[in-house]
């Protein structure tokens, strides 16, 4: 693409509005679109009622389809459009009235060149791609040139000054300021907002053109009195870069950064999936709230409010509940997280300048990131990011504040996202010390005094208020944000901290015991950074129960199984430490009361989250609903799939280990039923039961194995994937839980290999990685004790996590074993292959894409085998004719890569592994 002007931005911020509403309607909505079947004639009267008639059947039956791929109610018809093949779009009302008419002040700070300018990435090697156009662009070949019939269009710039030729400094800033907002609304997703051409494009790089609506020959790229069009659901699809660009028009919104944002998210929406949140009675929601705490959701009005957020409808009459943030998941993928979320150990260390500053930059001083400290993004709900510093005595003092911290260009709206609430905790995170979340704004401000020693900084999205009237949940608190201030100065510690003395323990309760223990006295150069409590079982060796803060002189401990312990307290500093006398042994005689492990991750296959999430499966009264999606084409060729995975973790060995499910399926007319099947710790999956469609609530248990603890994964998956069965049938879960009750009995320990994963294959010579963990009720953690073993070679190392690369070939039955005090030992194993590249076949993997699925094509040489196994990530995936060449159906979209090998049948004369990435 050619670039005709590079050029943005005006001190008139005009209201992008999608204010201009319909008339009231009737007060219950009708639903459409997916999942919800409905004939041309059940539309009502409108524009796009009269497109679709006037149709030809091919085009007319194509709009159907794509009218039934997502969801949408009756208040959004008034702006949806047809075109002459059957493509379905949004277009968008204009604005109303200006906003910001007085302009603002250029921040000296955001003084761009032009090479700065059209060179901002968010992300860069993302797996997505968007791009900011806003200085011209040819467009051609693309479905809006066939609607205008005008081929090429010669778009023009984004203008403000009325000068078409050069970019004025206020110009420059005010692009940037459009591309910082953008990135914003879309930083938790795996995808690169960027103003830089990025010269191709194709199902995962789309681009959003902001211009006015005539080309620089006055031909209308489409006509029309409304502020942005876009189609919908064509993100990732093979023939997404006909339907590109999403289209904001200057001439509709206006020209401020706000207004255009808030304009170009909304319709990149529409691309991902994505249809309106609006009120019973109005197709766009304008928000509520007042101050800096105003709401909006971006696919309803965003223009009018300070906090802009993805929604699935948690305000007062909502036209709708659609999941704005798993919809676009679906297609970007959330970004990987970038700080610890649990483990204190773990924890992000805050750079801290000068002994005592702490400073964040920012995309206005630092729009290439290059110096990522002291900041992070808010991925999900969920996240929770830990920063662990280390101070001496005095006043913390921290603002944690979202990305409005700065701004490129002036505006009265912040329009961001996040919402923050941070803490902070003593070093091992089991006291809180202080917690901000500023009334009536969105940053927080930490002012804490403390002893000298480290401690745990924890930032997470919050809401505000009633989400119904005047606020909004923590669902769509997400974005960037930038940590500031100053700590005290560290004092250096140079000796290990003295001896704690005294330490006795005595019961407090059945099942707890208190330990009490003489703190001395220490300066700033010996003091303790903290206490590690140290527990032993019936004369076991010790293992670590907790890390406490420092000065600290007792601790209560909750014992979970019957026995005699004795407790030793360490204190601990950068130089060393010092431990107590060994307590007095005491007996502990658990009460045999049931504990329950639910799940507490979840894992989408295929298919989707049509509502809720594992967390509606905690307790019996809450649902989560998941429905089965298609892959497109054809009614007679469509194949509906469901996969869906919850992991249940801290699960205790006890008397009785019990596994139960309650679900229904709603009735269906394809007779789909659904399978149920667990694995315990990442083994086999075995079957739990078949839930019937229509046979109303059911419950499945199992009885687990006495000694069952770690975790245990829960899987669905559809019975019918015939072609020609394409509906989206759904099914409903309750609950999810392990239950144990009563105390264990000696048990061997249990090991969990993580690594190497079953069935997989290597090269002879090739260095495997062994990692496995192992943990014994009354012993603790015996990972270091670990022997390895292979069924060919014999004893091949000790220890949690070796390396090996004298493996002989064949195929190997490695084994992890460890004896516990008791004598009790504990086994698991993993097979593998060794295979010899020397004399086995001639691989290699291409990256072919079908309709935006990952259809890998290998192709192979050096074997006359009649058969030949494929292996797909070390696992077997199928056996075929000796052809040469093969095309894995993987059935996925997005990032990923896949390893594959080829083998004679039987394994005797093997490929190398080839891994290939998308």
């Amino acid at each position: 693409m050619q670039n005709i002007k590079r050029l943005l931005g005006t001190l008139i911020l005009s209201l992008s509005s999608l204010a201009v509403i319909p008339p009231s309607v009737a007060e219950n909505t009708k639903a459409y679109g997916k999942g919800k079947p409905f004939t041309l004639d059940e539309l009502p009267p409108g524009i796009l009622k009269q497109q679709l008639q006037q149709l030809p059947s091919t085009s007319k039956s194509r709009a159907m389809s794509w009218l039934h791929s997502f969801d949408f109610t009756e208040l959004d018809v008034p702006y949806l459009r047809a075109d002459d093949g059957g493509g379905i779009f949004y277009q968008d009302p204009q604005s109303v009235e200006p906003l910001d008419p007085e302009g603002s002040a250029v921040p000296a700070l955001s003084e761009l060149t032009e090479v700065q300018t059209f060179s901002l990435h968010s992300k860069p090697g993302a797996a997505n791609v968007v791009f900011l156009d806003m200085d011209g662009r040819i467009v051609t070949g693309t479905i809006w040139n066939s609607n205008a019939g005008v081929d090429p269009l010669y778009m023009r710039p984004y203008n403000f000054d009325g000068n078409e030729a050069s970019f004025s400094q206020s110009e420059l800033n005010a692009i940037a300021e459009t591309w910082r907002r953008i990135a914003e609304d879309f930083a938790p997703f795996d995808i690169d907002v960027t103003t830089e051409d990025p010269g191709s494009f194709g199902p995962q790089v789309g681009v959003i053109l902001v211009t006015p609506k005539a080309d620089q020959y006055g031909n209308d790229i489409y006509s029309c009195s409304c502020g942005g069009v876009a189609y919908v659901g064509v993100w990732g699809t093979s023939y997404y870069t006909n339907y590109q660009p999403a289209l904001v028009f200057t001439d509709g919104v206006g020209t401020g950064p706000h207004n255009i944002a808030e304009a170009a998210s909304h319709e990149l929406g529409h691309n991902l999936n994505l249809s309106h949140d609006g009120t019973r009675t109005q197709g766009y929601y304008a928000g509520h709230g007042s101050g800096n705490v105003s709401w909006a959701p971006i696919m309803g009005v965003g223009y009018y409010q300070n906090v802009t957020q993805w929604s699935k409808g948690e305000y007062q009459n909502a036209s709708q509940s659609q999941d704005d943030l798993q919809l676009i998941a679906d297609r970007l993928a959330y970004r990987t997280d970038d700080h610890e979320n649990a483990n204190t150990a773990l924890a992000t260390p805050l750079v801290i300048s000068g002994s005592t500053q702490v400073v964040a930059t920012n995309p206005i001083t630092d729009p290439d990131n290059v110096n990522p400290a002291n900041k992070g993004v808010i991925e999900h709900r969920n996240d929770i990011d830990l920063f662990m510093l280390d101070v001496g005595s005095g006043d913390i003092n921290l603002t944690i504040t979202p990305a409005w911290i700065a701004n490129f260009y002036g505006q009265s709206l912040r329009g961001m996202n996040l919402d923050i609430m941070a803490s902070l905790y003593n070093e091992s995170g089991s006291q809180l010390l202080g917690s901000s979340n500023v009334l009536n704004d969105t940053y927080a401000e930490l002012n804490v005094a403390v002893n000298g020693g480290r401690y745990i900084l924890a930032i997470e999205g919050t809401g505000y208020g009633d989400p119904l009237t005047d606020g909004y949940s923590d669902y769509g608190s997400l974005g960037q944000y930038f940590i500031n201030g100053n700590v005290p100065a560290s004092v250096v510690v140079t000796e290990k901290p003295p001896v704690p003395s005294d330490l006795v323990a005595n019961l407090s309760g059945e099942n707890e015991v208190l330990l009490t223990w003489t703190d001395p006295a220490s300066s700033a150069e010996n003091n303790e950074s903290g206490y590690r409590v140290w527990r032993s079982l019936a004369g076991a060796a010790f293992s670590e129960a907790a890390t406490i803060a420092s000065d600290s002189d007792n601790y209560l401990d909750t014992i979970s199984i019957s026995g005699s312990y004795r407790y030793q307290i360490e204190a601990y500093n950068a130089i060393g430490s010092s431990s107590s006398n060994i307590s007095n042994a005491l007996q502990v005689d658990v009460p045999l009361v049931a504990t329950t492990a639910v799940a507490n991750s979840e894992t989408n296959t295929s298919g989707s989250i049509a509502s809720g999430s594992y967390l509606d499966t905690q307790q019996v009264s809450g649902i989560e609903e998941l429905r089965e999606q298609h892959q497109g084409g054809k009614p007679s060729n469509r194949v509906s799939q469901l996969e869906h995975s919850w992991t249940i973790t801290n699960i205790l060995a006890g008397n009785s280990v019990v596994l139960e499910v309650i679900a229904q399926a709603p009735a269906n007319t394809e007779n789909d039923n659904f399978l149920f099947e667990y694995a315990i710790n990442g083994a086999t999956f075995q079957t739990l039961g078949l839930l019937y469609q229509g046979s109303g609530s059911n419950r499945f248990s199992m009885n687990l194995p006495s000694d069952t603890q770690g975790s245990v994964t829960v899987r669905i998956t559809d019975t019918d994937r015939t072609a020609g069965a394409g509906k989206t049938d759904s099914v409903e879960i309750s609950y999810i839980a392990v239950t144990t009750n009563g105390d264990p009995a000696d048990m061997p320990p249990q090991i969990v290999i993580t690594s190497p994963s079953d069935n997989d294959i290597y090269n002879l010579g090739e260095s495997i990685s062994f990692m496995a963990t192992a943990q014994d009720n009354e012993d603790g953690d015996l990972s270091a004790n670990l022997e390895w073993s292979s069924s060919i070679d014999g004893t091949i190392g000790l220890g949690s996590n070796i390396g090996v690369n004298t493996l002989s070939l064949g195929e190997h039955l490695i084994s992890a074993s460890v004896t516990d005090s008791a004598s009790n030992i504990g086994t698991a194993s993993v097979s593998l292959s060794i295979t010899d590249p020397a004399i086995g076949i001639s691989l290699q993997v291409s990256a072919n894409k079908t309709k935006g699925q990952h259809t890998p094509i290998l192709t192979w040489s050096g074997t006359s085998a009649t058969q030949v196994d494929i292996y797909r990530d070390g696992e077997w995936l199928v056996t075929i004719a000796n052809s040469g060449s093969y095309t894995d159906q993987t059935g996925n979209k997005g990032s990923g890569s896949y390893r594959y090998q080829v083998c004679e049948q039987g394994g005797s004369s093997c490929s190398v592994s080839v891994t290939v990435v998308y």
